[in-house]
């Protein structure tokens, strides 16, 4: 079934091999599409399928190509005889893919090394790395002028790139997993915005508050989505809107608006003003999303974020304690609320 693929159009994002954009999805969810496909190839009467699941030609091109399948003739339902051929063998991935992605993710690791270390000793700065500490030392006798000349934004981007590359590297594990992304979006995911990196990247202070949302699936009698949640600087609990789980099928590319409420992991001060610490959020599969928010910290700009699954597990308070924790936080946030 295997053949040799030397398409340039195959790259490396940081989070795995993609063939024009497209990303190879896991054995469980590939099954899912092609179940899918075969409603929509049986009945064509008029039964609604649900539109997310019709991808165009070049994400069935990308899952016969990144798992390294022949095929002789490339059209849908060409590739589709293919991978529904392999799904019966069981799928997996060639030696030829998993050399060509274990050769490209070496190539773009070490790029991203470069650029992280060329970042951090601009400046005349050393930026020191761990695992679980990011510490500054500066050569330079006049910290001022050190500030003056844009240590601080060296510090944020260093810092950033490191999370990204810890995230990236969690994500790929988690779609590389036997159980893969899961069937639904929770878990615990990490988020970047580029914003907060920059206005607090360099403090000490939120350096090692990673920006992570925990998100509980939704319960039956619910409409909503419950997450605990570190934003570096804010740490609390989330309402995400959702619509009935009689369409948990239908999510996909869908806006979600979402509030918050907690406190600052700074001085905790407490943040609670829904006018303000909101947004909205879309998943595009089980374990990848973006979407903006805005912030009583922020200026008039939302924030853009993007976010990747990093787990299935999702650990800390069940969805009815974080439930009372945010109606308690919107009733009387002078109290003391424990958030986790």
């Amino acid at each position: 079934m295997h053949t040799i693929t030397t398409s340039k159009k195959i790259k490396y994002d940081g989070n795995g091999l993609t063939f024009c954009g497209h990303t190879r999805v896991s054995p469980r969810e590939l099954i899912f599409e092609l179940g899918i496909k075969a409603l929509d190839r049986m009945d064509r009467s008029g039964t609604d399928v649900p539109r997310e699941h019709r991808h165009p030609k070049l994400w069935w091109e990308a899952q016969v190509r990144l798992y390294g399948l022949k095929c002789s003739k490339w059209t849908i339902d060409g590739m589709y005889e293919v991978l529904a051929k392999a799904s019966i063998a069981g799928f997996e991935v060639s030696q030829e893919i998993m050399e060509l992605e274990k050769k490209m993710e070496k190539e773009h690791e070490e790029k991203k090394n470069k650029q992280v270390k060329d970042t951090a000793s601009s400046d005349d700065t050393t930026i020191e790395f761990s695992e679980s500490t990011m510490t500054r030392r500066n050569t330079s006798p006049d910290e001022s002028n050190n500030i003056a000349t844009g240590v601080p934004d060296a510090v944020s981007n260093a810092s950033r790139e490191v999370e990204l590359l810890k995230r990236n590297a969690a994500h790929s594990k988690l779609l590389k997993s036997t159980e893969g992304p899961g069937r639904d979006i929770s878990g615990t995911w990490q988020m970047d915005c580029p914003e907060i990196s920059k206005q607090w990247g360099d403090d000490p202070v939120f350096q090692n508050n990673h920006m992570i949302w925990k998100i509980h699936p939704p319960y039956f009698s619910q409409s909503h989505l419950w997450c605990s949640f570190n934003q570096m600087v804010v740490e609390g609990v989330m309402r995400i809107d959702w619509k009935s789980p009689l369409e948990q099928n239908r999510w996909r590319n869908r806006r979600y608006n979402f509030v918050y409420r907690g406190r600052d992991t700074g001085d905790y001060d407490f943040v609670c003003d829904d006018e303000w610490n909101k947004g909205w959020i879309k998943f595009t599969s089980e374990h990848e999303c973006h979407g903006e928010f805005e912030t009583q910290f922020g200026d008039e700009e939302p924030w853009a974020f993007t976010g990747k699954k990093i787990s299935l597990k999702v650990t800390g308070k069940r969805p009815n304690s974080l439930e009372q924790e945010y109606k308690r936080l919107g009733r009387d946030f002078l109290k003391k609320v424990t958030i986790s």
